[in-house]
């Protein structure tokens, strides 16, 4: 395995592990997730900007705001107490 390889692995397991121990937040932690790819990839920041950050967060944009609404309904079932009835 070449240098590159154990890099990215090596950063993938880093912001894994900070996110699982809730240390750095998810929506944090995928950019820059993003960003160490690119860097160890050889990509420049300019391509990285307008390829991967720009073009990809209009691509799931839908999907974001799915899970956002989502975690934002469930929430509120939780608070309501509505999610207590139905586990009874």
């Amino acid at each position: 395995m070449t240098a590159s390889g154990i890099l990215l692995i090596l950063g993938f397991v880093i912001f894994a592990a900070l996110m699982v121990t809730r240390k750095l937040p998810t929506l944090l932690a995928l950019p820059l997730m993003a960003l160490w790819i690119a860097i160890v990839s050889g990509v420049s920041f300019t391509d990285w900007l307008n390829e991967i950050l720009v073009k990809g967060s209009t691509k799931l944009g839908s999907s974001i705001s799915l899970v956002i609404f989502g975690s934002m309904f469930a929430k509120i079932i939780q608070k309501t107490g509505i999610s207590d009835a139905i586990s009874q």
